[in-house]
């Protein structure tokens, strides 16, 4: 039996791009840690009735995501030790590349405070050709028709987050509803149905308001609209859910399966999303994917946590633990080969979020995590001996 320090070697490399902070760094020393360190970190199924504490055990808090970032660096370990890719271990591939879309956020989005805000768009720091953000906002067409040369066929706008502000999310005038809707006019006027747009509402709207956007987002064909309202209230969710054609989307602050149980038994959602750092890590999404599969309702990765999230969300959406996937999401700022799909060309330029947190521009992710080139032939001998 190989003792856990591996385990913890490979945590502080995933603390160091940004997976995990806060009370979670606290949540890993007092409780995880004095269990762990010792064991065989290849026993990962053994170990999740103890990566919780007697509270946050649900929900997407500190412990949750503590716990999440120490089981995705335990199935790193477990990749490297028998010298295969994530998504082999996983079960094997049941497709060889995954969708993406572009999420329309710029250099500095939500970069000079820990909140979700206008006032935290970074609009007026322009630091590269990719200000997706302000190019929604102004210039819509023009930014689908830049996606699609790319080879990138889907976006995702939240052009409705000024006026949410504006009332609380109490209240939408028409005018304001007027003007959020104009880059939608803009997309399929310039591209068509090329293009598919998602609506992100970032969980702003009380029930009445967020089924009043979401109808009229219907003549647009929308793939889906996205966290409607707050995700404290399922009732409510269901009931935007059934009073409009739009397709609507949630889950990624929702927290562990048993959360996304109760999404799920709503029967009225249209696709769950999950972020492996912050629902259970590997684990978490392999039990919620499975669970999402006998509802026959598609799951897709919310992965604007950095680099580590974003290999991670590729290789689960290879296996046939997450065999039904709609979509897979972008990190990246607009590469002009999307990551998900391998390519024996040169990379082009591009940025890593999490180089925008001041992680390593070079970023290098866990081999058994990395997604090889073209089959995802196995690489060199890991480092950590065998479990």
């Amino acid at each position: 039996m190989r003792p856990c320090r591996w385990c913890f070697t490979a945590w502080e490399w995933l603390a160091g791009l940004d997976v995990t902070r806060g009370g979670s760094l606290w949540h890993i020393h007092q409780t995880i840690a004095p269990y762990l360190i010792g064991k065989d970190p290849c026993n990962i199924e053994r170990h999740q009735p103890h990566l919780s504490g007697y509270v946050g055990f649900i929900g997407s808090g500190a412990e949750s995501r503590g716990r999440s970032a120490i089981d995705i660096a335990l199935w790193d370990l477990f990749g490297k030790s028998v010298n295969l890719p994530l998504c082999d271990v996983l079960g094997g591939r049941v497709r060889d590349s995954v969708r993406v879309y572009n999420t329309c956020a710029g250099y500095s989005y939500v970069q000079t405070r820990p909140t979700q805000g206008t006032n935290n768009f970074g609009l007026d720091a322009k630091q590269g050709q990719y200000e997706d953000l302000s190019a929604f906002l102004n210039n819509a067409g023009e930014l689908a028709h830049s996606l699609l040369e790319m080879g990138i066929d889907g976006m995702k706008i939240w052009p409705f987050d000024y006026a949410a502000e504006r009332s609380a999310g109490q209240y939408i005038s028409s005018a304001d509803l007027a003007k959020a809707l104009e880059p939608f006019e803009k997309i399929r006027s310039a591209v068509g149905d090329k293009m598919d747009v998602m609506a992100e509402m970032h969980a702003l709207w009380n029930r009445p308001m967020a089924t009043r956007i979401a109808r009229a987002l219907e003549p647009f064909n929308p793939l889906w609209v996205e966290d409607p309202v707050v995700m404290d209230h399922m009732d409510a969710i269901g009931e935007v859910a059934r009073s409009t054609r739009a397709p609507i989307a949630v889950g990624e602050t929702r927290g562990m399966a048993a959360d996304y149980r109760y999404l799920l038994d709503l029967k009225a959602l249209s696709l769950v999303i999950m972020d492996v750092t912050w629902c259970g890590g590997i684990s978490g999404c392999r039990k919620i994917a499975a669970m999402a599969q006998t509802y026959k309702v598609p799951v897709a990765f919310h992965d604007c946590t950095g680099p580590v999230a974003l290999s991670a969300s590729t290789h689960l959406a290879r296996p046939s633990a997450c065999r039904i996937v709609a979509i897979g999401r972008k990190a990246l700022t607009r590469p002009s080969v999307s990551p998900l799909r391998p390519s024996t060309g040169p990379r082009p330029r591009c940025r890593p979020r999490a180089a925008r947190r001041g992680t390593p521009r070079h970023w290098r992710c866990p081999r058994a995590l990395r997604v090889a080139p073209a089959a995802c032939a196995p690489g060199p001998a890991a480092a950590p001996p065998p479990c």
